[in-house]
C-alpha cells in the first residue's frame, strides 16, 4: 500500500513459473478517486537470466532471506521483519509450500511448492511453483566444513565427557568430545566455534553472551524455556546443528534488542518456539522432507538487512559472484 497525493493504492505481485528461464508476472493497482473504485492489471513473460535471478548453476545458494527452506515453512501465525524497518527484505525462500494465511511477511515469499498466504500480508511478491529455488551445498562440501569447524575449536582448549558450563566465561574456540550444557548466566569470549560432539543445551532460564562465537553441535541443539543466547555482531553468531532431525535446532528468541545470528540446520529442520523475537536468520536445507521451519504462534524473525552476505560462518559455502562465475 502506497500513498501519491491524496490517493492511496494496494498493489499486488504474483510472478508464476512458466519454465526454468522464464516467469509471468502479474500485477494488480487498485484505488479509490471522488468515491469511485478503479483497478488496473498487467501481465508480462520475464527472462529470470535477464533479470539477474539465476547466480551460478549447481552452486550453493544461500538467498538473502529472514527464512530459507528445502522443505516446508509454516508460521502459526508467526511473522518476519525487517531491521531496519524501512528495508522489507525480511523474505522466505523454500522448496516445499508455505502457510499460514494469518501470517505476516516482510519481503517475498518464493516456493516451489504451493503459497498458502493472505497477500495483504505480504509486503513483497508471492511466486509459487518455482521448481527449487533453494539449491544446497554437497554432502562433501558441508562435511568438510564441518571438520575445519571442529579442527578450530580444538585449536584452543579440549574437553572429554560431558560438560556443565554454569555462571562463569570461557573462552572460545572450544571442543567437547560429549554434551554441553550451559546454566547460569555464562559469557564466552573470544570468537569461532565452542563445538560439541553430542547436545548442547541451554537449561531453563539460562542466559549465554558471546563476543563473536557460534554454537555447534554434531546432534542437536536445544534452548529451554526462557533460555537466551546473544552474540555482539550478527554477521559472525549463531546456533548450528548437524543432527537429521526436524528438530535440530530448538529455538527460542531473545530480549529486545539482543542479536542471536545464523540459525543453520544443514541436514535438518530449525523450530522457533515461546513469544521473544530471533533477530537473525533460520536456515533449514535437510533432505526428505527433513529441512523445515517451523515458528510457534507471536513469534517473530527479525531480519537484519543483507545479513547473510556477511556471515562469516557460511561464507565458504556461498557461491560466487555472478560476474566471477561468467566473466
Amino acid at each position: 500500500t502506497f500513498t501519491i497525493g491524496d490517493t492511496t493504492y494496494t498493489a499486488w505481485l504474483f510472478v508464476t513459473k512458466v519454465s526454468e528461464s522464464l516467469r509471468r508476472v502479474v500485477v494488480q493497482i487498485e484505488w479509490e478517486m471522488e468515491g469511485q473504485s478503479f483497478s488496473d492489471r498487467s501481465e508480462s513473460i520475464i527472462s529470470i537470466v535477464s533479470a539477474g535471478g539465476i547466480t551460478a548453476v549447481h552452486q550453493p545458494i544461500f538467498p538473502d532471506a529472514a527464512i530459507v527452506a528445502t522443505g516446508n515453512v509454516a508460521l502459526l501465525p508467526g511473522q518476519t521483519a525487517s531491521n531496519p524497518a524501512t528495508a522489507h527484505s525480511a523474505s522466505i525462500w523454500l522448496n516445499q509450500s508455505f502457510s499460514n494465511l494469518d501470517a505476516v511477511v516482510d519481503g517475498d515469499i518464493v516456493a516451489g511448492g504451493v503459497v498458502n498466504a493472505t497477500p495483504e500480508f505480504v509486503y513483497g511478491r508471492i511466486e509459487q511453483n518455482a521448481g527449487s529455488p533453494v539449491n544446497v551445498p554437497s554432502v562433501t562440501d558441508l562435511e568438510v566444513w564441518r571438520t575445519s569447524m571442529r579442527d578450530e575449536a580444538m585449536s584452543g582448549s579440549t574437553h572429554t565427557g560431558n560438560l556443565v558450563i554454569a555462571d562463569t566465561t570461557i573462552t572460545a574456540p572450544m571442543y567437547v568430545d560429549g554434551t554441553l550444557e550451559f546454566q547460569g548466566t555464562v559469557h564466552i569470549a573470544g570468537s569461532g566455534p565452542v563445538f560439541a560432539s553430542g547436545m548442547v543445551r541451554l537449561q531453563a532460564g539460562a542466559l549465554v553472551t558471546a563476543d563473536g562465537a557460534h554454537l555447534v553441535s554434531d546432534q542437536t541443539i536445544r534452548f529451554e524455556d526462557g533460555a537466551e543466547y546473544r552474540v555482539a555482531e550478527a554477521t559472525s553468531g549463531g546456533a548450528i546443528a548437524f543432527d537429521s532431525s526436524l528438530q535440530a535446532l530448538y529455538l527460542r528468541g531473545g530480549a529486545d534488542g539482543t542479536v542471536q545470528g545464523l540459525a543453520y540446520a544443514p541436514y535438518g529442520g530449525v523450530t522457533l518456539a515461546g513469544t521473544a523475537t530471533w533477530h537473525g536468520a533460520l536456515v533449514a536445507h535437510g533432505s526428505a522432507g527433513l529441512g523445515e521451519v517451523s515458528m510457534g504462534g507471536g513469534v517473530v524473525v527479525e531480519y537484519p538487512a543483507n545479513l547473510l552476505p556477511t556471515t562469516s560462518i557460511v561464507n565458504e559455502l556461498r557461491p560466487p559472484p555472478v560476474a566471477s562465475v561468467c566473466g
